[in-house]
């Protein structure tokens, strides 16, 4: 009989269920998780984080997987007392597609965004998303428009994609 042995890939920083109070004071879980990989992203994730904590639509999980950082990402991300946020600690570097594909393993909400750690979201991003997709529950990836700014903030390029009326 062949025994396997269990390797940890990853260190769990906080592992907990969010229940989110609604307006009328019922309580739901997040239908949408925010997955985030970062790599020594120090230089903008603070704005990146800030950007996904400060959305109009507020009950979300939100999955961070730090790639093996060697600069400040974790004390970083570790400075945001939000219940929303979940630390994961990868031992190692293992590529950021594959830390995306170990995140969407730990995921179990029914919808899934997607934030890199070196991007800003509007803060409407969320609501206008999830609005959409309970709308139109036959969608199964929805893209959006972007602009790409300097280190300034400074706008360099826009880009909207083509749109389908639903």
């Amino acid at each position: 009989m062949e025994t396997r042995k269990s390797v940890q890939w990853y260190k769990r920083i906080s592992s907990m269920s969010i229940i989110a109070e609604q307006s009328d004071g019922t309580m739901t879980e997040p239908i949408l998780t925010v997955l985030m990989t970062v790599y020594n992203g120090e230089p903008y994730l603070k704005d990146a984080v800030s950007s996904i904590l400060n959305q109009t639509y507020r009950n979300f999980h939100f999955l961070i997987l730090d790639n093996a950082s060697t600069d400040n990402s974790r004390k970083i991300i570790r400075k945001f007392k939000d219940a929303r946020i979940e630390l994961v600690e990868l031992i190692e570097n293992i590529s950021h597609t594959a830390a995306l594909n170990r995140g969407l393993k730990l995921i179990d909400t029914p919808l899934v965004a997607r934030m890199d750690a070196d991007d800003i979201s509007i803060n409407n991003r969320f609501e206008i998303q999830v609005a959409f997709m309970e709308k139109n529950p036959s969608v199964v990836l929805l893209g959006t428009a972007f602009q790409t700014i300097d280190e300034n903030g400074d706008l360099i390029a826009h880009y909207h994609p083509p749109t389908i009326q639903f």
